[in-house]
């Protein structure tokens, strides 16, 4: 297996769990339960997107080194 598929599939493995971790820590900080005990999700604000996509690609740019 040569290097490019090596940093891929690795890349690949840390995105999933990144991702997945972002998720949850998410839905733990924006989950609220409605009248039958059920956990529920508002709609994510233009702003909170904004800032999250901000976050994200200030995250990329540190790994990338620039």
């Amino acid at each position: 297996m040569n290097t490019k598929i090596k940093v891929m599939l690795i890349g690949g493995i840390v995105g999933t769990a990144v991702g997945t971790l972002a998720g949850l820590l998410y839905y733990n900080s924006a989950a609220e339960l409605d009248e039958k005990g059920q956990a529920r999700i508002g709609a994510l604000r233009p702003q909170e997107a904004l800032k999250l996509s901000v976050g994200v690609l200030g995250l990329l740019r540190s790994l990338a080194g620039a």
